[in-house]
């Protein structure tokens, strides 16, 4: 009969022991919440387009576009939030010929739209440029906030136009 309540106790043990395993190192990471906010010179910088690139072998892209307020939220593949890791972070302000920003949406197009192909960067390179940024993070796990200040000097829009042949007043030519 002892040999029975040992094997019984034993077996409680293990069962138990079954039941409060540590957490699977193998299961994949599940995105965490991030957001923040872009300034530039100290102003809510809108319609710009954050992007979160891993570094290493842990973690995926992951974008997101600022408001009016210069506010965004990342996600992954369409789905809020972004894989723990370190990233590399490009923050980007591109213009279309006249000015008019070309948003997230613009850029994930395929076929690519026209403006985005002739846009032009507003941002300087250490914030926009893949190869160049100074730009880094660490998710957690839990997410947070990350925000970024930038210093400009954010390109003059309005003065940039794509090159072009110039258009001749065929009537003038007329009137000689």
């Amino acid at each position: 009969m002892t040999g029975i309540r040992l094997s019984s106790a034993w077996l409680v043990l293990v069962v138990a022991g079954c039941s409060s395993r540590a957490p699977d190192a193998t299961a994949p990471a599940r995105p965490a919440p991030i957001s923040g906010a872009i300034t530039l010179d100290g102003k809510p910088l809108g319609s710009a387009v954050v992007t979160f690139m891993p570094q290493g072998t842990v973690g995926a892209e992951a974008v997101g576009e600022t408001g009016v307020d210069g506010l965004y939220m990342a996600s992954t593949a369409g789905k809020a939030g972004v894989l723990p890791g370190e990233y590399r972070v490009i923050v980007s302000y591109l213009a279309a010929p006249g000015g008019k920003p070309i948003g997230l949406e613009a850029r994930s197009k395929r076929p690519m739209p026209a403006e985005v192909g002739r846009g032009k960067e507003l941002l300087p390179g250490r914030s926009s440029n893949p190869a160049r940024t100074t730009l880094s993070a660490t998710v957690p796990p839990g997410g947070g906030r990350i925000n970024y200040a930038l210093i400009g000097p954010l390109a003059e829009a309005l003065k940039w136009t794509p090159l072009a042949r110039p258009k001749i007043d065929d009537s003038s030519l007329l009137s000689r």
